[in-house]
């Protein structure tokens, strides 16, 4: 086959049309069909290039001609003549030859839109232009379906004879009854006005000129064959199978439509299309190495498509068929607002649109959909169904002025090659979404993309993917992330990183995966965000998994989320809110974030958490919440840091176990409140203490005991508070805004302690719940922990709420079911006086007693309700009562005895043990 190179393709004349059995290559002259529509050619007086297209044949405000030529040489003009009354001008071109366009189209009389339909195929040269005031459509479909009022769908038959009376309507659908459609080339300008629609719809359709609709749509979208096309009012697309009904209303073509690469070698040839024929029956664009073979389905988009408007919203740019390639292409849908730019599909492989099998993205290709001045950046979607490739540079940037930054979507669902860029910045506003979606996703160190820079000979159907363009049904082959396209990627985007199954992070070389801030930085508080977001259709099959020895650090205060079925982390290191979400087990090193968030249904175990408050009012709290909705929390230990002088509020920890919860390791830390230094603690925060579980084993605690009659005994140190776990103390020495009360009339106003024993904790049983260390918590907050208490540090003003849970065999509610509180001492100066008032008759302490204390519920402590304690205690006494018996053993008594007195419940502890345990005072060595 001789090789030709379309840079002077001329008339395409003298070679026959074998009608019946091949379309000829095609003609550039105008000939109307005889017997039809009466379609009259008439050339303008003294300008023989000039035709004036007149007569054809009306059905309510559509006008119908037929030709059996139709094309235009350079320098010529053909003008169809329309009235107010027209508002479709459909054509059909009946001879078997593709049509050759090099001159220009018009439209005179009306503001109608122009439909031109050759099924032999079209080709519009480098020298071809329109000028029409509507839309224009380009289509090598063998009907054209109108939707007719009652008569229902009604078609325009590109051969044989046409009921031109019953068409009536507007045109809605395509017909492509062929196996193998003609194809379509735009080597021209062709341009509609704003707000108008522009298609060229084909079995292959090629595009290396240039197609504008500023405000409107530009669609170039290729066919397989036997499909219906349906388009929409707004130019939306659906692609559907053709139904046996409809293919029945469908006459035949007495002719084979000619591949393109049989008609650029049809014959003698001298106009651009900037198209090369080569030898093995391939297509080449101009300037590029990369050859496709353009079997029916195929559309590949070179040169200019632009829906751009100056002066309002950007308009959609739609390239879609089977096989799709942007190839040295300018995709443009600029304006006030960013517009749409739809390349092989939309969201997801969602919507109306038809998705194309394999997408290709060359590296000098570029799509830009900003905003201009004071908008928000518009929406780019790169799909396919199968394998999508990606070089090029797409922008969906917000408005100089003002505006955000848009979206920007790029997969192929079962594989994808991404080595292009993706730019969604807001200078001043925020930034937008960039989202790829495969099924798999391999992030690994380095830059190595190998030998793939997106030069491959072929676009589609490479040696990883098949021969000749073949699209091989086999397994999905993972997409793989280098660090430095992750980098890149992050450093103007919000990114997501969505799978259907696995996201894995290989081993990395360092053993650090950097996810650097925005570049430039912002004023607005927008730090960016990136998610991975693994088993993306939440069948429980698609897990995040890490090295337990690497470490995921986000930088500049951008936000983190990972979710997934199963989560296996190594360390994260983040100035911002961590999100962590799996339906199934969480494992995790250690974590550093402005705040932290952990829910699972599985168990979760994690290591070392340490949360700070920023100063900045738009990074996190500091907050910690650890969620299992049906297993077990297990953390080494939890501390919140406050920054200078910041308020505590919302520094909070919560957690929430239908099973049991364990802290099993310390930190040490000192106080200069407290005089003690070197405490081991497990849980510390400025703000409040929540924790709820429901372990299977409720044994006592190690640093409270049982006695023989099962009542609470606590044990406290007698000497130096070195190891103390519990410290409760007044602001200040002798003061009486914190008084505990004993039953022999003792009155405490220095520290009350508790101190537990030293324990080994990998003795303890699997199903009890524990803390190594103490809790400390800040002046001013409660400690809430329901269904049990262990061990806190108290400054003054602060509250313990000790609060029942259900049985184990009840879900854990949200709120406790009798939540029963222990207020703080009252800070007036009468405090100390009102404390020796007498106790309440023993009756009216019973009755309170028997009020308080439920056997369906079970707490380490039951203290009096603030609306008991005003009917039982005298005022200014602390609701925190301890019986001084069980509050100090009893040197001299016998193992697991102590002399309880609670007759009066001001003072009063419940004989219930301890669900949380203390199980060590020292730290781990």
């Amino acid at each position: 086959m001789k090789l030709v190179t379309w840079s002077a393709i001329g008339l395409l004349i003298g070679v026959p049309s074998i009608l019946g059995t091949t379309a000829s290559p095609g003609r550039s002259q105008i000939i109307p069909a005889p017997n039809d529509t009466g379609t009259l050619v008439n050339s303008v007086t003294n300008n023989p290039n000039q035709f004036n297209i007149d007569g054809g044949i009306q059905a309510g405000s559509n006008l119908f001609h037929s030709f059996q030529q139709f094309g235009l040489s350079q320098g010529q003009i053909a003008t169809f003549l329309s009235h107010p009354g027209i508002q479709n001008i459909l054509s059909r071109v009946t001879g078997g030859s593709a049509s050759v366009i090099n001159g220009q189209i018009q439209v005179a009389g009306s503001s109608a839109n122009l439909y031109l339909m050759n099924p032999a195929g079209i080709i519009f040269g480098s020298n071809a232009s329109l000028n029409v005031p509507g839309s224009f459509i380009a289509t090598t479909a063998t009907a054209i379906g109108l939707q007719s009022g009652v008569m229902g769908e009604q078609w325009f038959q590109s051969s044989g004879t046409n009921h031109y009376a019953t068409l009536l309507g507007a045109p809605s659908a395509f017909a492509f009854s062929g196996l193998s459609p003609g194809a379509i080339v735009n080597a021209g300008n062709l341009a509609v006005t704003g707000g108008q629609h522009l298609m060229l719809l084909g079995g292959t359709v090629v595009n290396t000129g240039t197609l504008s609709a500023p405000g409107g749509t530009v669609t170039v979208a290729s066919v397989s064959g036997q499909k219906l096309i349906r388009v929409s009012q707004s130019g939306t697309l659906l692609s559907l199978d053709l139904p046996a009904s409809t293919a029945s209303q469908i006459n035949s073509l007495p002719y084979t439509p000619l591949s393109l690469p049989q008609l650029l070698t049809g014959g003698t040839v001298n106009h651009a299309t900037g198209m090369t024929a080569n030898p093995d029956g391939t297509i080449s664009l101009t300037g590029s190495a990369v050859a496709i073979a353009p079997t029916a389905g195929t559309t590949i988009a070179g040169g200019t498509l632009t829906a751009s408007h100056a002066n309002q919203a950007g308009g959609t740019v739609s390239v879609l068929g089977d096989r799709v390639a942007l190839i040295n292409a300018t995709v443009t849908a600029t304006g006030t607002n960013g517009g749409t730019a739809l390349i092989g599909g939309d969201f997801r492989g969602q919507g109306t649109i038809p998705n194309a099998q394999e997408t290709y993205v060359s590296p000098n290709s570029v799509i830009n959909v900003n905003a201009l001045q004071t908008g928000d950046g518009g929406r780019t979607i790169v799909w396919a169904n199968d394998t999508t490739r990606f070089y090029g540079n797409i922008t969906a940037q917000g408005g100089s002025q003002a505006g955000n930054g848009g979206f920007v979507e790029v997969s192929g669902k079962q594989s994808l090659v991404y080595q292009g860029s993706v730019n969604t910045a807001a200078t001043n506003g925020t930034m937008g979404t960039f989202w790829l979606d495969p099924t798999n996703i391999v992030i690994r160190s380095g830059t190595d993309d190998g030998d793939d820079n997106g030069g491959s000979t072929i676009a589609f159907g490479n040696d990883s993917f098949g021969q000749n363009g073949q699209v091989l049904a086999s397994d999905p082959v993972p997409t793989i992330l280098y660090e430095s396209e992750l980098e890149g990627m992050a450093t103007v985007n919000h990114v997501i990183l969505e799978a259907t199954n696995n996201i894995t992070i290989d081993d990395l070389a360092d053993n650090l995966l950097d996810i650097p801030p925005i570049s430039p930085p912002v004023a607005n508080g927008d730090y960016g965000s990136i998610t991975f977001r693994a088993d993306a259709d939440a069948d429980g099959v698609g897990n995040f998994t890490m090295n337990s020895g690497d470490t995921l650090r986000v930088l500049g205060g951008r936000q983190l989320t990972i979710s997934g079925a199963n989560l296996s982390l190594g360390n994260i290191d983040s100035e911002h809110h961590v999100t962590i979400n799996g339906t199934g087990a969480i494992t995790a090193g250690n974590i550093h974030a402005g705040s932290l968030t952990v829910a699972g249904t599985g168990n979760l175990q994690l290591g070392t958490i340490v949360t700070e408050k920023n100063p900045a009012p738009w990074l996190p709290t500091g907050s910690v919440s650890l969620t299992s909705t049906t297993g077990n929390v297990v953390v080494n230990s939890i501390r919140v840091l406050q920054v200078n002088t910041l308020s505590s509020t919302d520094m909070n920890v919560t957690i929430k176990a239908n099973g049991v919860f364990q802290a099993r390791n310390t930190f040490l830390i000192g106080s200069s409140y407290s005089g003690l230094q070197n405490v081991p603690a497990s849980i510390v925060t400025p703000g409040t203490v929540s924790i709820q579980h429901g372990g299977a084993s409720f044994t006592a605690g190690l640093g409270v005991e049982r006695d023989a009659a099962g009542n609470v005994v606590f044990r406290a140190s007698s000497g130096t508070r070195t190891g103390e776990q519990v410290f409760i103390r007044p602001t200040a020495a002798n003061s009486s805004a914190m008084r505990f009360e004993f039953a022999d009339g003792t009155i405490v106003t220095d520290s009350v302690t508790v101190r537990s024993v030293p324990y080994d904790s990998n003795s303890v049983a699997p199903d009890a719940s524990y803390t190594v260390g103490a809790i400390f918590i800040g002046a001013g907050t409660d400690a809430i922990l329901y269904g049990s208490f262990g061990d806190s540090r108290l400054k003054n003003s602060a509250n313990i709420q000790v609060s029942t849970i259900p049985r184990p065999d009840t879900p854990i509610a949200t709120t406790p079911t009798n939540p029963n509180h222990a207020s703080t001492a009252s800070n007036s100066a009468s405090a100390a006086s009102n404390s020796a008032s007498t106790a309440p008759n023993s009756a009216t302490s019973t009755a309170i007693a028997n009020t308080i204390i439920s056997p369906d519920s079970q707490a380490i402590q039951r203290q009096l309700t603030n609306q008991t304690q005003a009917a039982a205690c005298p005022p200014g006494t602390v609701l925190v009562a301890l019986n001084r018996g069980q509050n100090r053993r009893n040197a001299d008594a016998a193992p697991n005895s102590s002399a309880p007195n609670a007759a009066n419940p001001c003072r009063q502890v419940s004989n219930d043990g301890p669900i949380l345990q203390v199980i060590d005072a020292d730290p781990p060595k």
